[in-house]
C-alpha cells in the first residue's frame, strides 16, 4: 500500500488525474452514444453486426442500460423496503407485490411495456429503450428490496432506543443508523441484481412479439444473433467482451463499494485492516478530485446556516418522540388522529379492492375462451417447473452454504474471491445455455433434466451472496469465543453460524426461487443454430405464447404462476421467515 502511494506521488505525470480523465471520458462517451441512439428515428429490428469492431459500441450501450436500470432498481428497493419495514399497512401491500413481481418472468412484462411505450414514442427509439431498461429492472429490484426490508426489521431494538433518546429525526436516523446497518447485505445483493440484469440481457435486447422481431444494438442482441447463426467465433468474441465489461465494473465500482460496506461490520475490525481498493486510492491521490471535493465542502459550509434555519422552522421530529412528548390530556386529539388514520386506510383498501376486481374482471374476459385441456396443460407445466425449481434450490444450497460461510468468515478469502465470484455471477448464463445443453445432450441427458442444472447456473448466486452477507456480519469475537470454549465444528454451525446466517439464507431461497421462475423461460426453451429445443414446463409455455402473440394462453399461464407463488409464499416461505425470527435468532 505504501509503495503504491509513493509511486503515485513521485510520478511526474499525474497517473491518478489521468485515470480520472479516462473514467470521466468513458462515462461521457457512454452517455453520448446512448443519447444518439435514443434520438434516432424508430428502428424496430436493427441489423446486428457480428464484426469485432462493433463490440465496443454494443458494450457501451448495454452497460449504460444496465446502470440506468440498476439506479432505478435501487431507488425503488429503498423506498419499498423502507415503507414495508416501517408501516404495517404498506407491509401488507408491498410484500405480496414483491413476492409476485420477482417470480413473474421478464416476458410477462414484455408485451405491455413494449406495446405501450412504443405507442407513446412512435417516432423515436425512446419507447423501445425504456421498455428494455424497465424489463431489466423487473429482474433486478426484488432481491434488493427484500434485503433492505429484512435488514431494517433485524436492527437491534437498542439501536432504535438510542436514536429515540438522542432525539434523532427520521432522516438522520435513516442515514446514520438504518442505511449503514443494511449496507453490507445491500451491497452483496446489488451484485446479484446486476448479475440478474446481465442474465436477461439477451431476452431484453432481442425478442419476438406477435410474430415480429424486436432488436436493440447491444451485447445481448449480438450474442443472440451469433447463437442463432451458430457462429462459434462470434460467440467467443461476445463472451470475451462481456467478461471485460464485468471485470471493468467490478474494478471501478463493486470493489470500492464492498470495501466501503466493510466499515459497517458489527465487530471491532480496525479500519486499517480494510483494504483500500486501487480505484479508491487513485481518486484519493487525484488533484482534480481533491479540488472538486474542496469546492463541494465549501458549498456545504455556506449552505449550513440555511439548513439550520429550515430545521428550526420545520423540525423533523420522529413520530415516536412526538407521541412521547404529548400530554395525557390530549385524548380527544389522539382519538381524532386515530380515526383519521383508519379512515384513510379504509379508503386506500377500498380503492385497492376495486382495482383488483377490475383487473381480475379484465383477465377473466381474456382467458374465458380457453378450453379445459388448456388449463390442464398449464397446470401440468406449472408442476413440472416447480419440481425443477425445488431440485435446483436443494442442489445449489448443498454447495453455496458451506462455501459462502468459509469465504465470508475470512476477510482475506473475501478480498481474493469476491471479484472471481462477481465475474461468474454477472456473466449472462443464457449466452452459454445452448452450449451446456449440447454437452448434456451428448451424454444422453435431455432438456427436461438438464434444465435443472441450467437453472442452478443462473440462480445459485442469489443464495451464495446472501450467505456471504450473513457470514460477513458474524462478529470475529463470537468466533473467537467459541474457539476458546473448545467447541467443535458441529457446535459452531448449530449455535453460531446457522443462527446468524439462516435469515439471510431464507432471503436467498426466496429470491432464488423467484429468479428460477423467471429464468425458466430461457432454460426450458432454447434457440441455437437455427434449431429450437424445448421441454414441457411453464417457462416454455410462456415463451411460446409470447412469440406467437397468444395473450390468452400467456395471461392464463401467468395467473397460474402468480397463484402458485402466492400459495408458496403464504405457506413455505412465511413459515421459514417465522422460524428464522424465533428459532434461529442470536437473541434466543
Amino acid at each position: 500500500m505504501l509503495i503504491r502511494k509513493e509511486i503515485l506521488k513521485s510520478s511526474r505525470i499525474s497517473i491518478p488525474d489521468l485515470f480520472f480523465f479516462v473514467v470521466v471520458g468513458g462515462a461521457i462517451l457512454a452517455v453520448t452514444t446512448t443519447a444518439e441512439r435514443w434520438t434516432m428515428g424508430f428502428q424496430r429490428d436493427v441489423p446486428i453486426d457480428l464484426s469485432t469492431g462493433s463490440l465496443l459500441t454494443y458494450s457501451l450501450l448495454s452497460l449504460t442500460r444496465g446502470i440506468i436500470a440498476y439506479l432505478i432498481s435501487l431507488t425503488l428497493a429503498l423506498v419499498c423496503g423502507y415503507l414495508a419495514a416501517k408501516s404495517r399497512f404498506w407491509e401488507r401491500i408491498i410484500l405480496p407485490i414483491l413476492d409476485i413481481g420477482q417470480s413473474l418472468p421478464v416476458l410477462g412484462f414484455l408485451p405491455g411495456l413494449v406495446l405501450g411505450l412504443v405507442a407513446i414514442f412512435p417516432n423515436s427509439n425512446i419507447g423501445l429503450e425504456l421498455a428494455c431498461i424497465l424489463m431489466i429492472v423487473t429482474s433486478q429490484m426484488w432481491n434488493m428490496a427484500f434485503s433492505f426490508y429484512s435488514s431494517l426489521k433485524a436492527i437491534p431494538p437498542e439501536f432504535i432506543e438510542v436514536a429515540k433518546v438522542s432525539r434523532i429525526n427520521p432522516l438522520v436516523r435513516f442515514v446514520k443508523v438504518e442505511l449503514p446497518f443494511a449496507a453490507t447485505p445491500l451491497a452483496w445483493n446489488s451484485l446479484v441484481s446486476i448479475a440478474g440484469g446481465w442474465f436477461f440481457l439477451t431476452v431484453c435486447e432481442s425478442f419476438q412479439l406477435k410474430g415480429q422481431s424486436f432488436r436493440l444494438p447491444g451485447l445481448g442482441s449480438f450474442m443472440a444473433e451469433a447463437l442463432d447463426q451458430g457462429k462459434t467465433s462470434a460467440v467467443l468474441m461476445g463472451i470475451t467482451a462481456m467478461m471485460c465489461v464485468i471485470i471493468l465494473l467490478d474494478f471501478i465500482i463493486w470493489r470500492p463499494i464492498i470495501s466501503w460496506s466493510q466499515k459497517f461490520r458489527p465487530d471491532d475490525l480496525p479500519l486499517g485492516d480494510i483494504e483500500v481498493p486501487f480505484v479508491s486510492l487513485m481518486f484519493r491521490q487525484s488533484r482534480i478530485v481533491e479540488e472538486v471535493s474542496k469546492y463541494f465542502r465549501a458549498l456545504k459550509q455556506k449552505a449550513r446556516p440555511y439548513y439550520l434555519k429550515i430545521e428550526e422552522k420545520f423540525p423533523l421530529q420522529s413520530k415516536e418522540l412526538d407521541s412521547l412528548s404529548e400530554s395525557k390530556g390530549s385524548d380527544k386529539k389522539s382519538i381524532f388522529k386515530l380515526f383519521k388514520s383508519q379512515f384513510r386506510t379504509g379508503i386506500a383498501i377500498t380503492i385497492l379492492i376495486a382495482l383488483a376486481i377490475w383487473i381480475f374482471g379484465q383477465l377473466y374476459l381474456l382467458v374465458k375462451e380457453l378450453e379445459l385441456k388448456d388449463w390442464i396443460l398449464i397446470t401440468k407445466s406449472a408442476l413440472l417447473t416447480l419440481s425443477r425449481i425445488g431440485a435446483c434450490l436443494i442442489l445449489a444450497t448443498l454447495w453455496t452454504l458451506p462455501v459462502g460461510v468459509l469465504i465470508g468468515l475470512s476477510p482475506r478469502l473475501t478480498r481474493l474471491l469476491q471479484p472471481v465470484i462477481q465475474v461468474f455471477a454477472s456473466f449472462p448464463s443464457p449466452m452459454i445455455y445452448p452450449l451446456v445443453f449440447i454437452a448434456f445432450k451428448s451424454i444422453g441427458i435431455g432438456l427436461g433434466v438438464s434444465s435443472i442444472f441450467l437453472l442452478m447456473v443462473g440462480v445459485q448466486w442469489y443464495i451464495l451472496f446472501n450467505v456471504l452477507a450473513g457470514s460477513v456480519q458474524i462478529a470475529q469475537q463470537h468466533t473467537d469465543s467459541f474457539k476458546l470454549m473448545g467447541l467443535g465444528w458441529k457446535e459452531h454451525w448449530k449455535k453460531l453460524y446457522l443462527p446468524s446466517i439462516f435469515p439471510y439464507l431464507v432471503t436467498g431461497w426466496i429470491t432464488a426461487a423467484g429468479g428460477a421462475w423467471n429464468a425458466s423461460i430461457v432454460t426450458e426453451y432454447l434457440d441455437y443454430g437455427g434449431h429450437t429445443y424445448s421441454t414441457d414446463g411453464l417457462g416454455a409455455l410462456v415463451t411460446r405464447a409470447t412469440a406467437d402473440g397468444n395473450f390468452q394462453l400467456l395471461s392464463a399461464s401467468l395467473m397460474v404462476m402468480v397463484g402458485l407463488v402466492i400459495l408458496l409464499n403464504r405457506s413455505v416461505w412465511k413459515f421459514l421467515f417465522r422460524y428464522a425470527e424465533t428459532r434461529f435468532s442470536m437473541e434466543s
